[in-house]
C-alpha cells in the first residue's frame, strides 16, 4: 500500500449500494505512472491513462503530482499524456515541470538507453 495515502487527492465516488472516496483521476493518472508493475506494464498504463483523459482536470493534475510525485514522474506522465492524444490536457503540467527545471528522464530507466 501507498505510505502516504491520506494525502492523495480525492473525491466523492457513489455506487449503486454506496457512496465513498477514491482517488481523483489525476491521482489515479500520478499512481499508474509511480506504479507501472502494479497493473502489468507500461502498456497498461498507456491504455488506462486513455480511458481516464476525459475525466482528468488539469489543474488538478498538477496538484496531484506536487503532492504525491516526484518530478521524473510528472515527466513521465505527461508524455504519455502526450502520446494517449490528451495534450489537451498537459499545459499546466507541463508549466509546473519547466518551473523545477527538470533533466532528461527514460520512459523506463531499468532499460540501456543505446548509447
Amino acid at each position: 500500500m501507498k505510505s502516504n495515502v491520506e494525502r492523495t487527492p480525492a473525491s466523492a465516488v457513489k455506487t449503486e449500494t454506496c457512496s465513498t472516496r477514491g482517488s481523483t483521476p489525476g491521482a489515479t493518472a500520478v499512481d499508474l505512472v509511480r506504479y507501472p508493475g502494479h497493473v502489468g506494464g507500461w502498456g497498461n498504463v498507456a491504455e488506462l491513462l486513455t480511458d481516464l483523459t476525459e475525466r482528468i482536470d488539469p489543474e488538478r493534475l498538477v496538484q496531484a503530482v506536487s503532492i504525491d510525485s516526484g518530478i521524473a514522474s510528472a515527466q513521465r506522465l505527461e508524455f504519455l499524456l502526450e502520446k494517449c492524444g490528451a495534450g489537451e490536457k498537459t499545459g499546466p503540467l507541463l508549466d509546473w515541470i519547466g518551473a523545477k527545471r527538470p533533466r532528461t528522464v527514460f520512459l523506463r530507466p531499468d532499460r540501456p538507453t543505446g548509447n
